[in-house]
């Protein structure tokens, strides 16, 4: 038995609201004889940038915590309760009649906040031979929003054993007592970039800009960049990951797959007008769509002929500007041909491929398309590539390899990654933006092991920046150790 999914997500407020309303409470021996409408209660510190303080409850102290650490259970009157830790002003908290449970002190925003964990009835323990059961609560301020914990390989989804938003937790989840897996915690953090010219060093300008999203989880960084890019500067050279904190340069550390860049145009129309040195008067029309890639060229051409004129006998792609005639580059057919569509590529590896220069050609305007008749072998209809001013890509993928180090990810949560746009008038970058932390990134474990047979605990991740770290805590322990404080076990975040 590895473990059973029994928990459900329960709804946490962050002030004096009761947590576990409904917990799996097994008969058991009887640890304590509290009276009627009083509870058990004791108060841990997860508060990391906190300092110690004293908890007094209306008006009575229960003593002086540090950070992860607890005061012992305390008999508290159960009821409207008027709690007060460190320098801080008094609250009223509710504490519910005949419970055990622990009160986290933790930081929300920044601000100190309280949270009644019920632990279940204060006379039962969990009385299953064999298994530990676990809750979980997520009180990482300062990390994602969202804490999963997995057993053995985070990569397996089945190996979750729980998840958790920020100021909540689960209901228990059995574990086989004195197993050797790995217990482990993620917090997922997201990255947004604003991508722009004032943010290259030195900054760059150009109209072209992007919007990225980066994610950072245990599978690794996944990317997706929105990029509205000026085509007048030709298509991006190549697209990175860096490792710098902004106004800094700093090395590659991942490509970005840029291959699948492509340029749009406006929807185009083939007139006899358009012809050069003299404009054709031909009720013969076509309409053309077209999409260029950094090797290749898309076209749909769909043209009719002039019922008094002849049938087309030719159509070309010609290297010319608007106005001007130039010789063929690319033949799109040959032979005799009334009403059709042309659907085709014109390739880097065609017989008459389309080479850089013809895309730069196309991308200067300097390219036409021409049907040619018997009465008008020159040219009949004809029109000009013009590429749209700006073109929309999205460049998605992820980053999964060896090649990205616990030192990177690390990086990352640092704000010194950022992703380059290059081209060839901006080789050393055409836009810029930093991967900022909308949320942490933490990863921390300890071994399963620490639970025992038959008790029943709660594991709660701590912590705030970019590491968090898990504390467990034994629940329905109502006798004290000598040290008058809970045994808690504590490991801290590994990258």
């Amino acid at each position: 038995m590895r473990f059973n999914k029994l928990f459900l997500p329960i709804s946490l407020l962050a002030i004096g609201v009761l947590w576990g309303a409904c917990v799996d409470v097994p008969d058991g021996p009887a640890t304590n004889t509290n009276p009627d409408f009083h509870s058990q209660v004791r108060f841990f510190h997860a508060m990391p940038a906190g300092a110690a303080g004293n908890v007094i409850v209306d008006g009575s102290s229960l003593g002086n915590i540090g950070f992860l650490t607890a005061t012992p259970y305390n008999d508290v009157l159960a009821g409207s309760r008027s709690v007060a830790f460190g320098t801080a002003s008094a609250e009223t908290l509710s504490i519910g009649s005949e419970e055990q449970s622990t009160l986290f002190i933790y930081s929300s925003g920044g601000n100190l906040t309280y949270l009644n964990a019920v632990e279940g009835h204060m006379n039962k323990n969990n009385g299953k031979v064999g298994v530990a059961k676990v809750k979980f609560l997520n009180l990482a301020d300062g990390s994602a929003s969202n804490v999963t914990f997995h057993l053995d390989d985070v990569s397996d989804p089945d190996a979750e054993v729980a998840s958790s938003g920020f100021g909540a937790g689960t209901n228990y989840t059995e574990i086989d007592a004195g197993t050797s897996s790995v217990l482990v915690a993620q917090s997922i953090g997201s990255y947004p970039a604003t991508v722009n010219g004032a943010s290259e060093v030195p900054p760059v300008t150009t109209s072209s800009i992007a919007s990225a999203t980066v994610t950072q989880n245990f599978e690794g960084i996944h990317y997706s960049i929105d990029v509205a890019s000026d085509n007048s500067q030709g298509f991006y050279t190549a697209a990175h990951f860096h490792n710098a904190p902004a106004g800094a340069n700093g090395s590659v550390v991942h490509p970005i797959d840029i291959s699948e860049q492509a340029m749009t145009f406006p929807f185009a129309t083939l007139r006899g007008a358009n012809e050069v040195p003299l404009a054709v008067a031909t009720a013969a029309t076509g309409t053309a769509t077209f999409t260029l890639f950094r090797d290749h060229l898309v076209y749909s051409i769909e043209v009719s002929k002039d019922t008094l004129d002849s049938v087309f006998v030719a159509a070309h792609f010609h290297n010319a500007a608007a106005g001007a005639n130039g010789p063929i580059v690319k033949t799109i057919y040959v032979g005799t041909f009334g009403d059709t569509v042309f659907d085709g590529e014109w390739t880097s590896t065609d017989t008459e491929p389309l080479t850089p220069a013809l895309v730069n050609e196309i991308i200067a305007g300097n390219v036409y398309v021409n049907f040619h008749t018997v009465l008008n072998p020159g040219g009949a209809i004809r029109a000009q590539l013009i590429v749209d001013s700006v073109s929309s890509n999205v460049f998605a993928g992820t980053w999964d390899d060896a090649t990205l180090t616990p030192a990177l990810r690390e990086e990352f949560n640092l704000d010194r990654m950022y992703i380059n746009f290059h081209t060839v008038a901006n080789p050393g970058g055409q836009i810029r933006g930093q991967a900022l932390q909308s949320a942490k990134y933490g990863l921390t474990s300890l071994p399963a092991a620490a639970y025992d047979d038959s008790k029943m605990y709660t594991v709660v991740a701590t912590g705030a920046g970019p590491s968090f770290q898990l504390t467990v805590l034994p629940d329905r322990q109502v006798a004290e150790p000598p040290t008058g404080k809970p045994q808690v076990k504590t490991t801290k975040a590994t990258r």
